[in-house]
């Protein structure tokens, strides 16, 4: 099971390997929008601004449900904020969990 995932893992980073942001729209920008506040706000201070997805650090990767972020980057950025978060499913909420009572190995 362990392979398998760590082998999709690796697919997924060499077919996005060369995915860029597109337009600015880091994880601050995306939040600062949401929250309808400047992106330069104290509030928003710990979010990194990385402009590598293989750089979001995934204690972050909460951001992407509550701060709108595919809603916000446009569908430009698709390609961009996918990959961290196929990988994060894949690493820590997919594997040997139950969806609608069917068990994903």
């Amino acid at each position: 099971m362990n392979r398998d995932r760590d082998l999709l893992i690796e697919k997924i980073r060499s077919s996005f390997e060369s995915s860029i942001l597109f337009n600015g729209m880091t994880l601050r920008k995306c939040a600062a929008l949401d929250n309808r506040i400047d992106e330069d706000d104290p509030e928003l201070a710990e979010i990194s601004q990385c402009y590598k997805w293989q750089e979001i650090p995934e204690d972050e990767m909460h951001l992407f449900g509550t701060h709108g972020v595919l809603n916000h980057s446009g569908e430009i950025n698709v390609q961009f904020y996918l990959p961290p978060a196929m990988i994060y499913v894949l690493k820590h909420k997919l594997m040997g969990s139950e969806i609608n009572g069917v068990r994903v190995h």
